[in-house]
């Protein structure tokens, strides 16, 4: 398994050990921030509310710390998916189509990190 930022995994198995004890209705799908293979340390985000029946972002959603292994053998073992598919793509706009002054103001930040 390819860990890279930004990549969507989705949970299948909702158990407590797996979700963090969220009761959920629908599966978990976590958004990959960052990870260092070093300590084998992977940030991820919670994108869903899964305790809502109709899957609405979660506005209390905060980063989650989780373990490399946990994240491959969850994966190794079909509890862990890959999502091929970002429900926010269509958020993503090109160069191109953004305003000279606004893509000023993402360039200083982007200098931040």
């Amino acid at each position: 398994m390819q860990l890279y930022e930004n990549m969507l995994i989705e949970w299948q198995d909702l158990s407590e050990a797996q979700t963090d004890n969220v009761s959920s209705i629908g599966p978990r799908v976590e958004r990959v921030l960052n990870y260092d293979l070093k300590t084998k340390e992977v940030m991820v985000i919670n994108l869903f509310n899964v305790s809502s029946p109709n899957l609405t972002l979660d506005p209390k959603a905060w980063p989650i710390l989780r373990s490399l292994d946990q994240i491959e053998d969850a994966h190794k073992h079909g509890i862990l998916i890959i999502r091929e598919n970002d429900p926010f793509d269509h958020l993503i706009r090109p160069e191109d189509k953004i305003k000279l002054s606004h893509r000023g103001s993402v360039d200083a930040m982007l200098k931040i990190y």
